[in-house]
């Protein structure tokens, strides 16, 4: 069973596959600089065999520098 933001992540592949079930959509996630955010999306994207951009949103992400 995933935790909260692995289900929340799990949610959201399974929704884009629905509506990009062949895949041909370029795949984009933002994240906040959280890691253990990035890692469950590249996991995510490998385990549905998604190529996937991550883009770090900096203005977010300097709460953790």
């Amino acid at each position: 069973m995933l935790s909260g933001q692995g289900s929340v992540i799990e949610h959201a592949f399974e929704e884009a596959l629905r509506r990009d079930p062949d895949r041909p959509k370029q795949w984009i996630a933002l994240a906040d600089g959280n890691r253990t955010q990035i890692e469950l999306l590249r996991k995510a994207a490998k385990r549905h065999g998604v190529k996937l951009t991550i883009i770090l949103d900096v203005i977010h992400v300097t709460e953790y520098l």
